[in-house]
């Protein structure tokens, strides 16, 4: 079987589209750079399945996937506090690596060896 018979090839014009805003067309050229030419299309290559028919749904299918993906808004990410028992966990491993200072110090060892 010859695979390149089958073989749908889908190219969108995305600077000539009337149907996306600039903002859209910008998002969408921002998270699909590397498949977007220098002539602003965007290309989209399907040759999975034995018929031409299911190559070309297939293509559709990843071309409607790929723009759903690139034109979704990130979360804004929402502050967390920290809980109780991790302050006193981190002011405990402060305390803990302060007094390791502390007992490197020349007049500290000077004082501990004396006793």
């Amino acid at each position: 079987m010859n695979k390149t018979e089958t073989r749908v090839t889908l190219l969108f014009g995305l600077n000539a589209t009337l149907l996306l805003t600039s903002e859209q067309k910008q998002m969408i050229r921002q998270k699909l750079s590397g498949r977007i030419n220098q002539e602003g299309i965007l290309k989209v290559v399907s040759q999975k399945a034995r018929s031409q028919s299911m190559n070309k749904a297939l293509a559709t299918e990843r071309f409607y996937a790929l723009l759903e993906a690139a034109l979704a808004k990130p979360k804004k990410r929402i502050a967390t506090k920290l809980s109780k028992a991790q302050k006193q966990r981190i002011e405990k491993r402060k305390k803990r690596h302060s007094e390791k200072k502390q007992m490197r110090r020349k007049d500290t060892w000077k004082k501990w060896k004396e006793e």
